[in-house]
């Protein structure tokens, strides 16, 4: 079992979806440690920015987005999933003034519960599950930070969605001495929750009334864990 903290912020300002992801864990073998993914789908890009205190080391890798065309299998799975989530919202549209747990397939495999507020206003986490076995669970926590637009300085050097300025990002080919590297292709070429937003973003730019907010949003909290 594997447990840890973070922050998400995404912003879908001037219509371009930027997702920062910044997470804090315990490793036994490393000891704490942290990362910071950084997606910027106008420049389909991802920048993992990874820190070892006990290594005191840390490395950026850039990352491109894969490309739809290459992957139609995924995309028809991430497609399906799309179109489900899109039925479930309509369905239960009136549940979202109740609270509760609303289901909705992830996988063919895989349920995803989806637990909003006694309000039935906001999400407060997602779990993904099998059966009564619970894969991940993924708790939304106070402070709620809500913005109609972007946050001031946030494209600029040291902002929210700006690669980091202060070290070298090498392109993930060039960075076979990095600490860490982020594997998008499950094995067996299963669904990776990253590599499958990646491919959603990476399709949104050139057919971006094909992916809706509720779903990227969605995706986006899939990521953690």
């Amino acid at each position: 079992r594997r447990e840890g903290s973070g922050e998400l912020w995404l912003s879908f300002a001037k219509g371009v979806p930027r997702i920062r992801l910044h997470g804090r864990a315990d490793s036994p073998q490393f000891g704490p440690g942290e990362m910071t993914l950084i997606i910027d789908s106008s420049k389909r890009l991802l920048y993992s920015i990874v820190k070892l205190e006990s290594l005191h080391k840390g490395d950026c890798l850039v990352y491109p987005f894969p490309d739809p065309e290459q992957e139609p299998g995924l995309m028809r799975r991430i497609e399906r999933r799309r179109d489900q989530i899109l039925r479930w919202q309509a369905s239960n549209s009136s549940m979202w003034k109740q609270a509760g747990v609303m289901h909705a397939d992830w996988t063919k495999s895989y349920k995803l519960d989806a637990i909003v507020d006694r309000h039935g206003e906001e999400l407060t986490g997602l779990s993904l599950r099998k059966g009564t076995h619970i894969a991940k669970t993924i708790k939304l926590s106070e402070p709620k930070v809500r913005s109609n637009v972007m946050p001031e300085g946030a494209l600029k050097p040291g902002g929210l969605f700006a690669p980091p300025e202060h070290q070298h990002c090498e392109p993930v080919a060039d960075g076979q001495d990095a600490i860490a590297h982020i594997e998008l292709i499950a094995p067996f070429r299963k669904s990776s929750a990253l590599n499958d937003l990646l491919l959603a973003l990476s399709d949104r730019a050139r057919h971006p009334e094909r992916w809706p907010r509720l779903f990227l949003a969605m995706s986006t909290v899939m990521v953690p864990g």
